[in-house]
């Protein structure tokens, strides 16, 4: 009852919350990835503060927003520099 499973330990958390930090930058901001997940951008910004841990069907919503702009194009502090052979720096 109310009790946190070790999945969701203070790792998980932080894991999800930065999820959540990385798609608001590419969705511009807290308010346009609420309207994205069809949330509330106060319930956004709990679950961005960890105060709540952000639920299963968000996180895949969140991690399929991000995959689907990266495909679409490299985003600011989503890429590392992957610059292989044959690349031009």
């Amino acid at each position: 009852m109310g009790q946190e499973s070790e999945s969701e330990g203070p790792a998980m958390l932080d894991a999800r919350v930065r999820l959540l930090h990385a798609a608001s930058q590419v969705a511009g901001g807290v308010t346009p990835l609420a309207e994205r997940l069809g949330i509330s951008e106060a319930m956004l910004r709990k679950y961005v503060a960890g105060v709540f841990p952000l639920p299963d069907p968000l996180l895949l919503q969140a991690l399929d927003f991000i995959e689907e702009h990266r495909e679409a194009g490299p985003s600011v502090g989503l890429t590392e520099d992957r610059t292989g052979p044959g690349s031009s720096p």
